[in-house]
């Protein structure tokens, strides 16, 4: 938080725990459209920024917010 004009104001920000959510969504609907159960229709859906997510958005990863990778030796 901040002063501005003797009043405090507070922003509104993103943090990185988004990239991470939207790569979590990504790698279930793939797990999903391949599971025989499920398939290509089963999409969980989901909202970022006060819309639905397409299908081609849902395709596609972000950079990586704190996920912490396995290092292999």
């Amino acid at each position: 938080m901040r002063q501005v004009e003797g009043r405090v104001v507070q922003r509104a920000v993103a943090g990185l725990g988004c990239h991470d959510e939207w790569n979590i969504f990504v790698r279930l609907d793939k797990a999903r459209a391949e599971h025989p159960a499920y398939g290509p229709g089963e999409l969980i859906a989901a909202c970022y920024g006060g819309r639905a997510r397409s299908m081609a958005e849902s395709e596609l990863e972000t950079c990586p917010g704190y996920e912490v990778k396995e290092k292999t030796a």
